[in-house]
């Protein structure tokens, strides 16, 4: 019996093993990518790109597509980039280069990905490519190298120009882990920890908890999922016995690891009530504010009361009312209706400046 089965959940357009043998520097563009600079991310990913780097390519010709991480919504260009992607993929395959030749025989077994970069699906290409970057890895992987064996692990657990195999896919990322590889942790981490298991799922944030301990962003995003993710089955009673402070307990290590604004915001609700922590409204409002300048709607309405009602914290109309522009703006109507009472409560010169801070508030900046 295959105990690890193969499983294509959180499948992400990638290549087999996340760090590039096309160029050092498109770690330093995905590092900044993760920390949500994309004003760096994108520069290194552009003057990689002029250098013919398929990855960075890839990476433009995909965002461009749909208009993230900071780049315009551009099809045209983002085709162009594609294309591009994939000429630079078949230079660098047809050389020998492993990594290329796995990732033709991703976009050649798929129509989607085909179309994509402007090619079409093609099962005696993507089975020809996949066999020349296995024999490859396969040779690297019989001398230990911890990469070939993260790679060829991803194949195995993917199928990708081998049979599946997931105990197999298990035993290749277990030896590249024991030699400290972070990305064998970070895909071993990631796949055990979405089994329903306890074991196996605890196996896996204990891989993701050493990957991000050593300083994995990747890693340090997954756990905080998971974390949010028990804080919610705790809170709720999902599945386990209902437990306010264990919930609250996830919560806070997941804000702590890496801060995101549905979970800064459960932290400052339980914060307001007092459910599984003793209540604080001023911690409440601090995580209401860090949730809120992430773009979190109902932050945003809830640290605009408790600013206008001086709930816990020293009132203030003049923030309530920017906060109330702000929500209303969106579309939440008790925060149009609260926007113009206090209104009424300002000088002409606090309401100027309240319209054209929330006209000029983006995402990040404090409230």
């Amino acid at each position: 019996m295959n105990r690890f089965g193969i499983t294509f959940l959180l499948v992400a357009v990638l290549s087999c093993v996340s760090n590039s043998a096309f160029s050092d520097d498109i770690e330093a563009a995905k590092l900044a990518l993760d920390n949500g600079d994309f004003v760096t991310s994108n520069k290194l990913f552009l003057n990689l790109a002029k250098s013919g780097n398929p990855e960075a390519l890839e990476h433009l010709g995909w965002q461009s597509l749909v208009g993230s991480n900071g780049l315009e919504k551009n099809a045209t260009l983002g085709a162009e980039y594609l294309k591009r992607a994939l000429a630079s993929y078949i230079k660098k395959a047809s050389n020998g280069n492993p990594e290329a030749q796995i990732r033709l025989g991703n976009i050649y077994s798929k129509e989607f990905e085909s179309k994509r970069f402007g090619t079409v699906s093609n099962k005696e290409e993507s089975a020809k490519w996949y066999m020349k970057g296995i024999a490859t890895y396969q040779k690297s992987a019989e001398k230990g190298n911890p990469k070939a064996l993260t790679a060829l692990a991803h194949a195995y657990r993917f199928a990708e120009g081998v049979e599946g195999n997931g105990n197999k896919a298990f035993e290749l990322y277990k030896q590249a882990a024991e030699q400290k590889f972070i990305p064998a942790k970070e895909e071993l981490g990631q796949w055990l920890s979405t089994y329903k298991d306890p074991k196996l799922e605890e196996l896996g944030i204990s891989y993701l908890e050493e990957a991000s301990n050593e300083g994995s962003i990747s890693s340090k995003k997954l756990l905080a999922i998971i974390y949010k993710r028990k804080g919610d089955d705790f809170s709720n009673g999902n599945g386990v016995t209902k437990d306010a402070s264990q919930g609250f307990n996830y919560y806070l290590k997941a804000v702590n690891l890496y801060g995101e604004a549905p979970t800064q915001f459960n932290v400052g609700v339980a914060y307001y009530f007092g459910d599984g922590v003793y209540q604080d409204k001023e911690k409440a409002a601090y995580w209401l504010q860090k949730s809120a300048s992430k773009g979190h709607l109902i932050a945003q309405y809830n640290l605009g009361l408790m600013l206008i009602n001086g709930d816990g914290i020293p009132k203030n109309y003049l923030r309530g009312y920017v906060l109330m522009n702000i929500a209303a703006g969106r579309g939440k109507t008790e925060a149009a209706n609260l926007r113009d009472q206090v209104e009424a409560m300002l000088s002409p010169q606090d309401r100027s400046e309240g319209q054209r801070k929330a006209a000029e508030w983006t995402y990040g900046v404090d409230l």
